[in-house]
């Protein structure tokens, strides 16, 4: 299926539980779940829950189709009580009356078991999107097509992750692939044009045929078009063999690019998917509520220590990463060092609404680095 049709996921209704740390139990595959009760007859629902069904605090992100006089809106189809609220309107105090029809709102709250309406804390009105956010598509080296996840920030920090071929189908790659790269870079941007530079760097370099990254960190020259729905263009990478382009196609993913950034929505433990030191899949990745980050991979004795803080002031779902590794052994020895990179949650699928972690970390002042891109599900309690 090809992603490049028009849409406007910010009007579709998104629930996403924040509760979502739990002390065991396997990750849980994305899947359609009950969707809450609207109190709206006549509307049909596309609003899903995620992980404890009826459980926790809930943030929702939607259009507001109506304002009642008594503090009740209405976001897709979910009837919100918003009298008591909390109201923040571009960063700044203010009241439901300053709300209007069409605007586009992240509820903070929780659900009424009875009504199946939902009680809000707080009501902020969504940043305005921009020529940065979470792009995914394909990454064309070669005439072969491979999977590119990136994050552009508003000042211009990218991140992309080239990962396994890649059909454009909408989904994540959530196994390991054979071969995998990460471009770190800076661009600035003038209108939708952006351009800069950066690094390649190959990762999975312990395996028996590592990417050709491994033993040279390659520079990139990129030059793409970039708004709230694309970013395309090209990187000219250069090695000590020669010069190679890659077209790189990705579209939007800003459903979740658009909530903010606070710690509570990361806190919890990710049963870690894609890093190269996890190699059955056994590493527990815990954030706590404070955004302090550890793991413990066996069989290779990694152990990390580090922090996550929301990016610049928040308005957006990134986060800046610090991380220290140490301990690994043997093969894996090369990664001990200290990292620093992006992380946000993300959907496994276009169309889902789980909430998955995605990392993108490189080593700090390293004249060799190494790179390393993580994807942790959740794990929800029993």
């Amino acid at each position: 299926m090809n992603l490049k049709i028009a849409h406007e996921p910010v009007i579709i209704l998104l629930t996403v539980l924040l509760t979502a740390c739990g002390s065991g139990g396997a990750p849980e595959p994305a899947s359609s779940v009950t969707p809450v009760n609207v109190g709206n007859s006549g509307c049909i629902d596309r609003s899903m829950a995620v992980g404890i069904e009826g459980g926790g605090l809930r943030r929702l992100l939607g259009s507001i189709t109506s304002i009642g006089s008594d503090g009740t809106l209405v976001i897709g189809c979910q009837r919100i009580l918003a009298a008591n609220a909390v109201v923040v309107v571009d960063g700044m105090p203010g009241t439901l009356a300053d709300l209007q029809i069409g605007q586009v709102v992240e509820i903070l709250g929780s659900v009424d078991p009875e009504s199946g309406n939902l009680e809000a804390d707080r009501v902020t009105t969504a940043a305005a999107p921009g020529p940065h956010g979470r792009y995914v598509g394909t990454v064309t080296i070669g005439g072969i097509d491979y999977f590119g996840d990136a994050m552009l920030t508003v000042d211009g920090a990218l991140r992309l992750y080239v990962g396994g071929p890649y059909d454009n189908g909408g989904q994540l790659e959530l196994s390991k692939p054979e071969n995998s790269a990460q471009l770190v870079a800076n661009l600035q941007r003038q209108g939708n044009d952006a351009s800069g530079s950066g690094v390649v760097i190959g990762q999975g370099c312990a395996a028996a045929e590592p990417i050709r990254f491994c033993n040279e960190t390659a520079a990139g020259e990129i030059s793409v078009v970039v708004d709230q729905q694309i970013l395309q263009g090209e990187i000219r990478v250069s090695t000590s063999t020669g010069e190679e382009t890659w077209l790189v196609d990705l579209w939007a993913w800003d459903n979740y690019y658009v909530l903010s950034a606070e710690l509570q929505y990361v806190a919890g433990q990710y049963q870690e998917q894609l890093a190269e030191f996890n190699e059955d899949a056994n590493t527990i990745i815990t954030i706590d509520a404070d955004g302090r980050l550890f793991f413990q991979s066996a069989p290779w004795s990694c152990t990390a220590n580090g922090t996550l803080t929301p990016h610049l002031d928040g308005r957006f779902n990134v986060y800046d990463v610090e991380l220290t590794l140490e301990s690994c052994a043997g093969a894996y020895a090369y990664l001990n060092g200290t990292y620093e990179g992006l992380a946000t949650t993300t959907a496994s699928s276009y169309w889902n609404y789980d909430s998955l972690l995605r990392v993108w970390l490189s080593e700090r002042a390293a004249t060799a680095p190494t790179a390393v891109t993580v994807l942790g599900f959740p794990i929800y309690p029993p």
